[in-house]
């Protein structure tokens, strides 16, 4: 589908004058930047395998906007419905937010409050969540690196390692959880008011899985020995103020552990969207020995 063919599909369903679009980035979506003569908006277009979770990340932000937690506004259709389906894609269209990914060494409090914030007001939705457990953490990875015919002695180096972390965490309660919350989620307008972005990958979870994304400041791809401290200091100062809006029982290397336990979940996210061939034995090499060294700082 063309330029073109999206802004007359816009113009039929809803009531804006609407002159061009600018593609944004494609991922799990396409998102394109729209605009009119006094106003812009942000449109997300989501394919059919995505549409289950789509309209639950759409309820999710009716909720929270409900509630008046800072999330983008949805922009209603003609027919005043948050969305429209069009040939199996999903439509939604939003406010547009002016704004920049909040520096974490500047912020780390604020957005530990609003995390916290958002944590107690979702202990209050009531609509069932998909639940993300050990399957979804490490053994979704596990098959990937199998289906690859990784060398059997380094996978069982992964495998000994996932049982290790899952083994950590797996008494953590379940709870809601934003499922990507990284800082290139948030938004923080002239204002400095921080909205958060996309509950597409929203789950039933431990909710330090959320907190561990957040506060990890590490080169994912590289290993520094000196980034477990600097993380250490934001997770502190994070925690400073999420804890005065929700409370977690945790040790801190459980949090440590999430850590690792994000480069198995999201190693096997990204092969799962860019297929099998998007990394190879010396990049998955290269994540074991950086799992290794960071389990070093702690253990």
């Amino acid at each position: 589908m063309n330029d073109t063919e999206i802004l007359e599909l816009l113009r039929k369903n809803y009531d804006i004058s609407m002159d061009s679009i600018i593609f944004n980035r494609k991922g799990g979506c396409v998102s394109y930047i729209v605009n009119s003569s006094n106003e812009k908006c942000f449109l997300k277009i989501i394919d059919n395998a995505f549409l289950n979770a789509a309209i639950q990340s759409i309820d999710i932000q009716r909720y929270l906007i409900k509630n008046d937690f800072p999330v983008p506004k949805i922009i209603n259709t003609n027919d005043n419905t948050p969305y429209f389906i069009y040939e199996n894609q999903l439509f939604v269209l939003y406010e547009y937010i002016d704004g920049v990914e909040p520096n974490l060494d500047e912020n780390a409090e604020e957005i530990g409050e609003l995390v916290g914030k958002l944590h107690k007001l979702m202990s209050s939705y009531s609509s069932e969540l998909t639940t993300h457990n050990k399957e979804f953490f490490v053994d979704r990875y596990i098959d990937i690196l199998r289906t690859k015919h990784y060398p059997d002695e380094k996978l069982n180096e992964y495998i000994e390692i996932g049982n290790s972390l899952w083994d950590s965490v797996e008494d953590l309660p379940y709870e809601f959880c934003h499922g990507d919350l990284h800082r290139g989620n948030l938004l923080k307008t002239k204002d400095n008011k921080i909205y958060m972005l996309d509950f597409d990958t929203s789950c039933f979870a431990p909710q330090l899985f959320d907190i561990a994304v957040m506060c990890d400041t590490t080169d994912y791809f590289n290993f520094d020995k000196n980034e477990f401290q600097h993380t250490t200091d934001i997770f502190n100062r994070f925690m400073s103020e999420y804890s005065k809006y929700d409370e977690i029982d945790f040790t801190t290397n459980q949090f440590y552990d999430f850590i690792s336990l994000r480069h198995f979940q999201l190693q096997a996210t990204i092969v799962e969207i860019y297929g099998l061939d998007c990394i190879d034995e010396e990049f998955i090499d290269k994540q074991l020995e950086w799992i290794k060294q960071w389990r070093k700082q702690y253990d």
